[in-house]
């Protein structure tokens, strides 16, 4: 988890509720300064030519958050975030062009370095998981599984410790770009439920309130629609041919290590309920099509496995972490998501066994 250089600048509030953005150039430069667009969803040119000395790039009032993203010669100085009214000012220190009067950009700089700390504390474990995967050391995957759990836990708490002392700076929406919203849903409300409150109109609240929207396409309740892949030959199956069964859609590929971890344990609960009415259908994309079919040989999967070629339904659905699943009912509604195998076990003995 890596997150670009940004920079978010926040000054005193001026008593015309205006901000600035302004340069000092050391010679005649080249700058180019965008404003991004939620309307959009890109950002549009404002400033593109040499200039020389001091400019004031930017005068306006501040209405909503604003993300700007600007360079200078051949430094890219990354995103600029505009949170409130003030003063932006970036000058030359030395050999680069710096930005002063950031209050946000520290809390953002504390972010990264909280995901960059956790990065090197889940190294490890990774990399343990990848002997044993080799060994399929599978007792020894599960004990390594619960210290994962465990830390885990403990990254969230943190991370959301974060996003709330962000408030409403756009840090806080960068931030989350970083995260998976079907798995750190409570996250992404929470920093919309400040967006809401602080900037009701803000295209950045506009643009998270769709992304929650469609997050809750997987919720239970809701139907999944119909998709149609090829299998390992060739042949296009559609989701429909399950009606009438409990499916586990299942999301894999074979560079996700936890996704082959899996396997071992959906084998088991594939061998036990599929007399009862369970399928497996699993869905690949962003793979090498020839790992693809070795790895299904390689772990004996025992149910029919579709490749996204083009990630039509990853991005449908906005999956970003793997692994991930949906669980859909006889009649494709969906009974839940992103189930751990000890969630799913649990859902389909009370199913089918009444226990």
């Amino acid at each position: 988890m890596v997150l670009q250089f940004l920079l978010i600048l926040v000054a005193a509030t001026p008593p015309n509720a205006q901000y600035t953005l302004t340069c000092k150039l050391e010679g005649k430069t080249h700058v180019k300064l965008r404003k991004y667009n939620f309307d959009i969803r890109n950002y549009e040119t404002i400033i593109d030519r040499k200039l020389k000395g001091t400019h004031q790039l930017v005068q306006t009032d501040f209405e909503e958050p604003t993300v700007y993203r600007i360079s200078i010669g051949d430094q890219d100085l990354g995103r600029i975030f505009v949170d409130g009214p003030g003063h932006i000012i970036i000058h030359k220190k030395e050999d680069k062009y710096v930005v002063e009067g950031s209050p946000g950009r520290e809390r953002l700089s504390q972010f990264h370095q909280t995901l960059s700390e956790y990065e090197k504390r889940f190294a490890p474990y990774k990399d343990q998981a990848d002997r044993l995967l080799e060994d399929e050391n599978w007792d020894q995957i599960a004990e390594v599984n619960i210290e994962v759990d465990r830390l885990l836990d403990e990254f969230y708490k943190t991370l959301r410790n974060h996003l709330e002392d962000m408030g409403t700076s756009g840090a806080a929406y960068v931030a989350l770009q970083a995260l998976d919203i079907h798995k750190q849903a409570e996250l992404f409300e929470i920093v919309l439920s400040t967006y809401q409150l602080h900037h009701p109109n803000a295209g950045i609240t506009t643009v998270l309130e769709e992304k929650v929207a469609k997050s809750q396409l997987l919720s239970k309740g809701k139907t999944m629609e119909d998709f149609v892949f090829p299998n390992q030959s060739g042949t296009m199956v559609s989701l429909k041919k399950y009606r009438g069964k409990l499916v586990l859609v299942d999301f894999w590929a074979t560079w996700c290590p936890n996704c082959l971890i899996e396997f071992p344990e959906l084998k088991k609960i594939y061998r036990a309920y599929k007399t009862h009415g369970f399928e497996i259908l699993g869905i690949t994309t962003n793979d090498n099509p020839k790992k693809w079919q070795h790895q299904i040989e390689k772990s004996k999967l025992e149910w029919t496995n579709l490749f996204d070629e083009k990630a039509e339904l990853y991005q449908r659905l906005d999956i970003k972490q793997l692994p991930a699943n949906v669980l859909i009912d006889e009649n494709g509604q969906i009974i839940g998501s992103h189930l751990s195998p000890t969630e799913l076990e649990h859902i389909l003995s009370e199913r089918f066994n009444g226990s």
